[in-house]
């Protein structure tokens, strides 16, 4: 099939600036993305997943961990089907549109991940397959799963079409294909039939409490929602400017809409990112943090993407618990949130349990067998814990060549190097960090690590003071 799309970019500047007092006003006038895109992406969280029926094997290559015995043997009994929804083409023959047709797209993942009978591989992982001339059989095999949904959007004045299918990969049976118009008044409707159809034809049942999850809206105004996709493709990009960008649209989407609980939510992960991705703690971003997560918390617990926002907050003020607690709730409510588990599993790890926190990351990576570089971040500072020095170098490397301007990145790469005895690629990895954020030293470790253990931030202190941190 001709998957006609582009892999996300994630990289980006690393200029560095400051969050505190950012304007709450955007100039609007280069904004590439149309208001009504914004529909498109109804329920888009920082990542999405889905479940599948036969828990096929990790594709080794694609994953730095290989699944542990009880992942496989719980596997086995697992009959959900399993799917991957690619993304859809723009057929609108604008290419700035192509923000719709992946916001419909996304927003399928979104919907079919909230249910419990199925397993749903994750955006990052399956819109890597965008542009590619590959075989569906070879997609789904690498993804490990059975079913494939495939799609093209049009829009055309008041006018939308949705062309999608769902194949049976094993046997090349088109099990469900649909032509879908609607006026773009009646597109939630649209995107609702289309998650019917799909979950209809695979014969799942959904329960009331997934149906109500589903059919929530969260706001009513397309112009917030287009300031909140623009945030949310600015934060994936992990670096400072990018982060500034962000909260200026979502400033601007909360004061169209201070309901708004997933702008919110996002704002509040702009703060702890401060801390935790571009080094430069403080503890009023943290607070500042704190307070934006609670109060998206308040606005609406049932969203997955709240949740998982107060426990990445709970996890830097060291109250592990109640971290843990907010990620139960966040897979609770998704079955199929990658982003949840592999959050959970980071918890773990800074909670002093290493073993757990490499075991329970396996199945975020099941759900996203193409891990997007902060998961191998997390994955390398796990390693790393765990003595596996060699190993957290591997997964630095392979996050930074994703990712060249990761700051968090490259200050573990040099601790890690410090640790092996590679004082001179320490040195320069610090020195490569400092050109990103000049203001990084060693007093700002132990927030940016939030080890439970004090002799692992003292481990840490002493490498990258051996790697050239400034104190």
């Amino acid at each position: 099939a001709d998957l006609r799309s582009r892999r996300r970019q994630e990289g980006g500047s690393g200029t560095a600036v400051t969050l505190e007092g950012a304007a709450s006003e955007t100039n609007r006038a280069g904004r590439r993305l149309p208001v009504w895109a914004a529909v498109a992406g109804i329920a888009a969280l920082v990542s999405v997943a889905v479940v599948a029926s036969v828990f096929w094997p990790f594709v080794q290559g694609n994953n730095p961990v290989a699944p542990t015995t009880d992942m496989v043997l719980g596997s086995e009994a697992d009959t959900r089907p399993s799917i991957a929804v690619l993304p859809f083409d723009n057929l609108s023959g604008d290419p700035d549109q192509s923000y719709f047709s992946d916001g419909i797209a996304q927003n399928l993942i979104t919907d079919l991940s909230r249910v419990s009978g199925l397993l749903v591989i994750a955006r990052n992982t399956s819109f890597s397959f965008r542009g590619q001339q590959v075989n569906p059989r070879d997609i789904a095999g690498e993804m490990g799963v059975r079913y494939l949904v495939e799609g093209a959007v049009q829009k055309s004045g008041n006018l939308v079409r949705i062309n999608a299918s769902l194949t049976d990969v094993s046997s090349g049976y088109q099990v469900w294909a649909g032509k879908l118009d609607r006026e773009f008044t009646d597109l939630f409707a649209l995107q609702d039939e289309v998650t019917a159809a799909i979950t209809n034809a695979l014969h799942v049942e959904l329960t009331q409490e997934e149906r109500r999850l589903m059919s929530k809206r969260y706001t009513d105004s397309l112009e917030a929602y287009d300031l909140y996709l623009r945030a949310w493709e600015e934060l994936w990009r992990f670096n400072a400017g990018s982060r500034l960008t962000a909260i200026n649209y979502l400033n601007e989407a909360i004061d169209i809409d201070p309901g708004f609980a997933l702008a919110i939510a996002m704002k509040a992960t702009t703060y702890t990112n401060r801390s935790g991705a571009s080094l430069t703690h403080s503890q009023h971003s943290l607070d500042t943090a704190f307070e934006l997560a609670q109060q998206a918390v308040e606005l609406d617990p049932e969203l997955p993407a709240v949740q998982s926002a107060l426990g990445i907050v709970h996890m830097f003020r060291r109250e592990y618990d109640l971290a843990e607690k907010a990620h139960d709730r966040a897979v609770e409510l998704d079955p199929n949130f990658a982003d949840g588990y592999a959050m959970r599993a980071w918890n773990l790890h800074f909670a002093g349990n290493y073993e757990q926190a490499l075991n329970d990351f396996q199945y975020a990576l099941r759900l996203n067998p193409k891990p997007p570089f902060p998961y191998l971040n997390a994955l390398g500072e796990i390693y790393f814990s765990l003595g596996q020095y060699e190993k957290a170098v591997e997964l630095s490397q392979e996050a930074l060549a994703r990712n060249p301007n990761g700051q968090r990145l490259r200050l573990f790469l040099a601790i890690s190097y410090a640790q092996l005895g590679r004082v001179e690629e320490a040195e320069w990895e610090v020195q490569e960090l400092l050109l990103l954020e000049p203001d990084m030293t060693i007093s700002a470790i132990p927030a940016i690590a939030p080890y439970k253990d004090p002799a692992m931030v003292e481990q840490l202190i002493a490498n990258a003071r051996l790697a050239g941190v400034p104190e």
